[in-house]
């Protein structure tokens, strides 16, 4: 009981620094030029995980070389991380 005392305003001290507000997606363009659709595919939008893209079989074609993906955030006031593994 005692730990939830001081976990609890920890958690809501740190809250904004974990929040990123990214956006990671894959183009219209991108989508045409490996896929021939006209739609963009949302992975992650504004922080959140969209559950629905994840699940999307991305099949194509063995003479595509490389799938680019885009990325961007709208938090302005300080540095954002990140690291693709």
């Amino acid at each position: 009981m005692k730990w939830t005392f001081i976990i609890i305003p920890q958690l809501s001290f740190f809250s904004h620094l974990v929040h990123s507000m990214i956006n990671l997606f894959i183009t219209k363009a991108e989508m045409d030029r490996t896929l021939g659709l006209d739609v963009q595919l949302n992975y992650i939008e504004n922080g959140t995980i969209n559950l629905y893209s994840v699940k999307f079989p991305y099949r194509i074609n063995a003479s595509i070389a490389y799938v680019q993906f885009s990325w961007n955030t709208k938090v302005l006031d300080r540095p954002v991380n990140f690291l693709f593994n």
